[in-house]
């Protein structure tokens, strides 16, 4: 009894020897029983160590310090620091094939990758650990991107000879780019037996050499596909196609028009850009290029324990930017810092615009941001601050589904040096960039949308929609092009200057509907609009109630009849006019 009591106390005071041989540490102690599991997901660093070690009692302070400046890694990037007491723990400390102590290992999900070979400093461990966690976070952002394989798509490098019957197979299989054309040579026999050859779209037979080329270049991505709207008129009439060539891109039920050049070099960047995943990882190194290339672009900010419904939503409402702007996203703690965003906040969607390291707006990420309100986002933001408007992007600014106000300047650049140009330009832009930081109230659902013009180049285009005269420029004006509307002057009835008051003045009157509009069409365009649109709701409005419609008509004949017999001897000139289902508009407009 003597001995087993004395074997008992001996024990307790190795025991408690052992306990405080143990250096207090910030990092997490695994056992036998919890370390399996708990590396199996995320980064873990961890030390074996022997209580009874003097390295071990040496790199204790070190370690303690790293670990606890490294603890709020565990949120952000998964990164974990923690030990194991060989003494302890010896069978798991043999398993891992410990030899030494200290012995620093990592291990990334559940597999060992290195062991940690540096000298046992501070700076040393933090920056070898910076660098890992990094290459985890860059490694993570990888696996998880859409990388679905479209390798199957145009598996010959040609152009598809679309039909009725193939169309809707073609949308099904993947991203399909589609030429509506005409043949460009049409030929008719007269009389004579002489056979007339007519050049009806010459447009159509510039732009085929390139849509073949197009094809060759983008083998296993994309459909390059056409359709001859002189054999099927009814599909392309179905696809609202009212000129030729028009491009049109398919994917995921979704369709745009392209309007860009057409050459090779600006078709295949719209094509693989929008074929693209809609959200592309970045590493820390690739942003300063980003930022040089790029005049708008969108990061996201994310952690490691962000739940993956929050990616989803991002990748479901980038889809419809057919990466232009580009959506990038990232983990890593680098990029935190460098764009001043606090990782403890939670993941964020940054904008990046004009180059500059700032961001434009910050949208933190929750539950409530779901991909209808991120796509609003998107759109609202993916303009420019100041762009040149040109025939390629008339319809992203005007046509804008947000519907904007549009600050328009025109310059007469044929009387303007560079260095001119360059300060008027210079000076709208900090005019922009005033504006879109400090009218936020007034444009939350409808944005602000600045641009400049060529006045030599546009100059009838410009006076016949705004007014605006060579002699007058530079000139300013707010347009609200969806409603073929614009403003020149001012609440107080002062022409608008290219000042920021004058601007500004009129921005806020404008959007608080305190200013007269003067239309951009002149009587008869408008009396032509207006009937067309009337034309174009009969013919919805019969399509959508026919039987309705058919007993209007029956009814309208029958009252015609009747009198047409009461006036029978009159003599009544008789004409008709039946408008086309396009939509009119003189052939000078830039829209």
């Amino acid at each position: 009894m003597i001995f087993s009591s004395y074997l008992r106390t001996a024990a307790l005071a190795v025991v408690l020897a052992i306990l405080t041989l143990i250096p207090p540490s910030n990092a997490e102690h695994l056992t036998q029983t919890d370390f399996t599991s708990s590396i199996s997901k995320g980064l873990w660093l961890v030390e074996f160590y022997s209580p009874y070690c003097p390295h071990c009692k040496r790199f204790a302070p070190t370690w303690d310090k790293v670990a606890k400046e490294k603890a709020p890694l565990v949120g952000i990037s998964g990164f974990t620091m923690a030990q194991v007491n060989c003494i302890a723990q010896g069978d798991l400390c043999n398993t891992n094939g410990v030899t030494g102590y200290p012995q620093v290992m990592l291990f990334q999900d559940g597999k060992k990758l290195e062991d940690y070979s540096g000298d046992r400093t501070h700076d040393d461990l933090s920056s070898w650990i910076d660098k890992r966690v990094a290459n985890y976070a860059q490694s993570s952002g990888l696996k998880s991107s859409s990388t679905s394989s479209v390798s199957h798509l145009n598996p010959e490098g040609e152009v598809l000879v679309l039909t009725p019957e193939t169309f809707d197979k073609s949308l099904s299989e993947g991203p399909t780019f589609i030429k509506f054309y005409a043949p460009w040579l049409v030929a008719f026999a007269l009389p004579s037996e002489v056979v007339l050859i007519v050049d009806r779209c010459g447009h159509c037979k510039k732009l085929a050499p390139v849509w073949a080329e197009l094809a060759t270049k983008t083998k296993g991505q994309v459909n390059i596909a056409e359709v001859n709207c002189e054999q099927y008129g009814a599909l392309c009439k179905s696809q609202n196609i009212d000129g030729y060539p028009m491009l049109f891109f398919y994917n995921a039920g979704q369709k745009v028009d392209f309007r860009g050049g057409r050459k090779l070099e600006p078709l295949e960047q719209f094509v693989l850009r929008a074929v693209a995943p809609g959200v592309q990882p970045i590493t820390a190194e690739e942003v300063d290029s980003v930022l040089q290339k790029e005049s708008v672009f969108f990061l996201v900010l994310y952690t490691y324990s962000t739940p993956q419904s929050y990616l989803d939503n991002i990748d479901e409402a980038a889809k419809p930017l057919l990466g232009t702007p580009v959506v990038y996203k990232s983990r890593n703690p680098e990029l935190f810092a460098k764009f001043k965003v606090d990782p403890a906040e939670g993941p964020v969607i940054i904008v990046v615009k004009d180059h500059e390291i700032s961001p434009f707006s910050v949208l933190p990420l929750s539950a409530e941001t779901t991909a209808p309100i991120l796509g609003a986002f998107f759109q609202h933001h993916r303009i420019p601050t100041l762009q040149q408007l040109t025939a390629e992007n008339f319809p992203d600014v005007m046509k804008h589904p947000a519907k904007p106000l549009v600050v328009l300047a025109a310059f007469d650049m044929e009387n303007m040096s560079k260095t001119q140009l360059g300060e008027q330009i210079e000076k709208l832009t900090l005019t922009a960039k005033r504006w879109q930081t400090s009218a936020v109230r007034l444009t939350d659902t409808r944005p602000t949308i600045f641009v400049w013009m060529d006045g030599d180049r546009w100059g009838k285009w410009l006076k016949s929609m705004y007014g605006i005269k060579r002699e007058d420029m530079p000139a300013v004006v707010i347009v609200d092009h969806s409603r073929l509307l614009y403003y020149d002057t001012d609440a107080g009835k002062a022409r608008l200057q290219l000042e920021r008051e004058s601007i500004f003045a009129a921005l806020e009157s404008a959007y608080l509907g305190l200013l007269r509009p003067k239309h951009s069409e002149n009587f008869v365009e408008r009396t032509m609009r207006s009937m067309n649109d009337r034309v174009e709701y009969i013919g919805s409005s019969a399509w959508a109630h026919p039987f309705l419609t058919a007993g209007v008509v029956v009814g309208f004949l029958a009252g015609s009849l009747w009198l047409i017999r009461r006036i029978i001897d009159d003599d009544v000139p008789s004409g008709s006019y039946q408008p086309t289902r396009h939509q009119w508009k003189p052939s000078h407009r830039l829209d």
